[in-house]
């Protein structure tokens, strides 16, 4: 008896293992790496961020809000605003028209039909 183990080796192993077993190892480990670094910097990154804008002096945020609501109110001025205009109906625009109409259509039965439209319909 031979004793498969150590004299002729395992024949399973070639299936269960490929002859690239180490090599795959490798790139697993330099992907986990890789994912595991790429975590860690946009953790980072996004702790800088946030204490960066916890330290930025409240004036400077005062002065961008300040000037967001700025932009918004000027949007809605009486003299400047086109919204206002329109919905005081100060400034009107022509209706809007089709560049390419669609052809004419003879006109759709209508219900309840018209006598003479009926007595059309029924052939007398």
């Amino acid at each position: 008896m031979y004793n498969s183990e150590r004299e002729l080796g395992n024949p399973w192993e070639s299936l269960v293992r490929p002859a690239d077993f180490r090599f795959s190892c490798l790139c697993e480990e330099t992907m986990r790496v890789t994912y595991r670094g790429l975590a860690i910097f946009g953790l980072v990154l996004i702790l800088v961020l946030g204490f960066s804008w916890l330290a930025m002096p409240a004036d400077v945020k005062m002065q961008y809000i300040a000037n967001d609501i700025k932009q918004d109110h000027l949007r809605f001025t009486p003299g400047a605003s086109i919204d206002i205009s329109q919905a005081m109906k100060l400034v009107t625009h022509d209706p809007p028209s089709m560049l390419a109409p669609p052809h004419e259509i003879p006109p759709l039965l209508l219900y309840p039909p018209s006598d003479e439209d009926l007595a059309r319909l029924s052939g007398i």
